[in-house]
């Protein structure tokens, strides 16, 4: 039994962006030896103790550097408030979790036990019965539309396709998948479905599936803003989207093409320890199609708020982080998802 959700869990971490290593798997070996694995993201590594539903009182032997887990079938938000405040990582198979180590920080919440067939349930986090990763990162990009413009699935699929930057075969493909997944209803006007379970899973995946694939350039600057005249398209992110919340110490910047002369005008420069980050702007705004237009922080246009929050929390900085969650109590947007 406990083998069986350890495996459950492994893919849940796996998709919450964590390395995963079991260190071992004897499930005969006294009480205090329980399986162990090894986390891991990025250089923060943290190796767990692993307790089922019968040991979550043990106290782990001091000389045990290992923390430890809890992995349930399923922890409600009372169970969850409790371990939260003595502190204690968890996981369970819905996939609800809350990881703390080092700078890594995870906290998912509101996940439900499947009720889809075994079939389905057995294909892993973020992977289809069929074996496809629904937040791979060119199926990312369709998500984040999706998410940011309710709208938008009544649209036709070559608008979707030109919104998301994706080929109308793969928008298709996608809108399938969403729908024999529960996510996307079927029929005459189609409308998305639990979307605060697929947001969740969307910004978990994001810093290692989507947002690798966006970074163009990496700068540094003693005041790091835009100092030029803006690009066509130009959008900030993270942070500096932010300014009345947080005093920003860098830059996230979108873009549709990058060039040299954008790093000339604004004073950045090479450095080691960058703190303006230059990204591709995949998406386009609903406003070509005389739909919508970005809001503003302060006189410099923002990508949505669904990109914001994720780049706050992507940062691994706990004022960020705070500043993600007062945007997702305070923005419209984000409210609508999270109560859906």
């Amino acid at each position: 039994m406990l083998e069986s959700r350890i495996n459950i869990i492994v893919q849940h971490l796996t998709q919450y962006g964590i390395d995963v290593r079991v260190e071992d798997t004897g499930w005969t070996r006294p009480a205090f030896e329980h399986p162990l694995l090894t986390l891991q993201r990025e250089a923060e590594r943290q190796k767990f103790v692993i307790l089922d539903d019968a040991l979550t009182q043990r106290v782990i032997p001091s000389e045990n550097q290992a923390k430890p887990l809890i992995a349930q079938g399923y922890i409600d938000e009372r169970q969850a408030r409790g371990y939260r405040a003595q502190n204690l990582n968890f996981v369970d198979e819905a996939g609800n979790a809350f990881i703390a180590f080092g700078n890594v920080y995870i906290d998912v919440r509101g996940r439900r036990v499947s009720r889809r067939t075994p079939e389905r349930k057995d294909a892993g986090a973020g992977v289809s019965a069929s074996g496809v990763n629904l937040f791979s990162a060119r199926r990312s990009r369709l998500l984040f539309v999706l998410l940011t413009w309710p709208y938008v699935p009544r649209l036709t699929i070559r608008e979707i396709s030109t919104l998301s930057g994706v080929s109308v075969g793969l928008a298709q493909e996608t809108l399938k998948l969403l729908q024999r997944e529960e996510y996307l209803s079927v029929g005459p006007g189609p409308q998305l479905l639990r979307q605060r379970d697929l947001f969740e899973q969307w910004v978990m995946t994001y810093p290692h599936q989507l947002a690798p694939r966006l970074s163009l350039e990496a700068f540094r600057s003693s005041e790091p803003g835009l100092h030029g005249p803006l690009a066509p398209g130009m959008e900030v992110s993270g942070e500096s989207a932010l300014p009345e919340l947080l005093n920003p110490s860098s830059l996230t910047v979108y873009v549709e093409e990058f060039t040299p002369r954008m790093a000339v005008v604004n004073k950045w420069r090479r450095d080691e320890h960058p703190n303006v980050f230059v990204r591709h702007k995949f998406w386009t705004d609903p406003s070509s199609l005389d739909i919508e237009a970005p809001t503003l922080a302060g006189n410099l246009p923002t990508v949505p708020s669904t990109l914001v929050y994720a780049d706050l929390l992507a940062s691994g900085e706990p004022r960020q982080r705070d500043a993600a969650l007062i945007l997702k109590e305070h923005d419209e947007r984000l409210v609508r998802i999270f109560r859906s």
